[in-house]
């Protein structure tokens, strides 16, 4: 199924000037990019880093594991939680490390944790940017610490930062200011605060992650939210991150809106249904469908049906396809299509059970008989080579 938005494209005005070398505004929920300069670009990224080193930690780990701080993660330069060998924490806590204060140490120690040595996670995080189709970014490290060959872009960035907040665990730390984490031997060291100074500066900012190194310069990932709605900015070796971020933010938010397609549990179709006790189901949208258009843009929505059908037993919520939203070609949404009703297989007439039970006793049967006369013939023969050898 196709819901097709058609709407006549508004010339949206640039936003005010940025200092930034690269730079993207996407919306959060559809990828729609709504601003970007040399968006592909490969550029060191500094410590934005972190969001695929954390998102790799949700995912492989579980919060309350303990990690055993190895001598080689105390040793990692730079920010971090001057962790001790032997010293024990929680990956949920280093990720707070991480996240908040940017913690070098607390990510080698979660990869150690996860992969075995930092090598191994290094590894898993390229894997992981290819799996998302990331073609333009490499890790050489989990921290962000300058490195030949360790690079990513604005487009990319934006991209990791939508699937990471799609993680609750990681939207919460990355929106908090300060957090107090358990230590077993620094004990006097346990609050972390936030390096994203937007969080204090601005109430709609929820996120995201502060970079910097002299080779990257200034970089920031930031996410804002106005009545549910989330965007995502990233700008690498800027002047002025702070200003570069909430300028597009603000942008996005003034020259944008975002239109409800169809809600959450809508029901948009009958899907056919084979051999079920109905012959068709409702199928309801997973998640709301929206679009981001520019402002004041009249927007006429159209439904196409492509024809489909699914097999009995079916259950309440079984995946009946995927809506998409599209702007001929371009893709703006999309969302899973779920049975809104469980339905049971329809049983099989009776004509066809009595013929199916018939030919396999039949069959049985005849089976047997083939291995009776089969079993005759073997004594027979048998008994005839005694009386040959008999004296």
């Amino acid at each position: 199924m196709v819901r097709e938005v058609l709407f006549t494209e508004r010339a949206v005005p640039p936003p005010p000037p940025i200092t930034a070398q690269s730079a993207i505004l996407v919306d959060a929920d559809t990828g729609k990019v709504l601003y970007e300069r040399h968006a592909h670009e490969r550029r060191p990224m500094a410590s934005t880093t972190k969001i695929m080193t954390a998102l790799l930690a949700l995912e492989h780990a579980r919060m309350n594991d303990t990690v055993v701080v190895s001598e080689h993660a105390s040793k990692t330069p730079y920010t971090g939680l001057y962790l001790k060998p032997g010293e024990k924490l929680t990956v949920g806590d280093l990720l707070w490390a991480l996240l908040l204060r940017s913690a070098n140490d607390a990510c080698v120690a979660i990869g150690e944790h996860i992969a075995g040595s930092e090598e191994k996670f290094v590894e898993m995080m390229n894997a992981r940017a290819l799996e998302m189709g990331l073609k333009n970014t490499h890790f050489k490290n989990p921290h962000g610490l300058h490195a030949e060959d360790h690079y990513s872009t604005a487009y990319d960035l934006a991209q990791m930062t939508r699937v990471a907040m799609q993680h609750p665990l990681f939207a919460q730390i990355v929106a908090r200011k300060r957090k107090r984490i358990d230590r077993s031997i620094e004990k006097q060291d346990v609050v972390v605060v936030n390096k994203n100074r937007l969080l204090f500066r601005w109430d709609a900012v929820d996120g995201v992650k502060t970079g910097y190194t002299r080779q990257a310069g200034h970089c920031l990932v930031a996410s804002a939210s106005q009545d549910g709605w989330r965007l995502i900015s990233v700008v690498l070796k800027s002047g002025n991150s702070w200003g570069d971020s909430r300028t597009l933010l603000e942008h996005g938010f003034r020259q944008y809106e975002r239109v409800l397609v169809a809600r959450k549990g809508t029901p948009l179709l009958q899907v056919r249904v084979v051999n079920g006790l109905q012959d068709s189901v409702q199928a309801m949208l997973v998640k709301d469908l929206s679009v981001v258009v520019p402002r004041g843009t009249k927007v006429d929505v159209r439904t196409e049906v492509t024809p489909g059908m699914a097999r009995a037993p079916l259950w309440r919520g079984d995946s009946l396809g995927i809506v998409v939203a599209r702007q001929g070609e371009t893709e703006l949404g999309r969302s899973l299509l779920l049975a809104a009703d469980p339905v049971e297989p329809a049983p099989k007439p009776l004509l066809s059970r009595f013929l199916f039970f018939g030919l396999a006793g039949f069959t049985g049967l005849l089976a047997l008989s083939v291995v009776v006369r089969h079993g005759r013939k073997a004594a027979q023969s048998t008994g005839r080579r005694r009386r040959r050898l008999a004296p």
